[in-house]
């Protein structure tokens, strides 16, 4: 079976700025966390937030098998 690339690489960039968004998101929680005083909270959301990140940058540098 063949994986259409283009279409793969669609759902990667759609899947990347998903997770860009929940980082975003996280991140803002996290600042809003650590100005309420709450700072086990806030370590988790920052927590969340790069993994999120890291989800994101991994979907957009995916290389295929055989283009690596």
């Amino acid at each position: 079976m063949r994986i259409n690339k283009a279409a793969a690489r669609a759902d990667f960039a759609k899947s990347a700025a998903k997770d860009r968004r929940a980082a975003d998101g996280w991140s803002s929680a996290a600042k809003r966390f650590a100005a309420q005083g709450k700072p086990d909270a806030a370590k988790e959301a920052a927590d969340l937030a790069k993994v999120h990140r890291a989800r994101a940058k991994q979907a957009e540098n995916y290389k295929f098998p055989d283009e690596r």
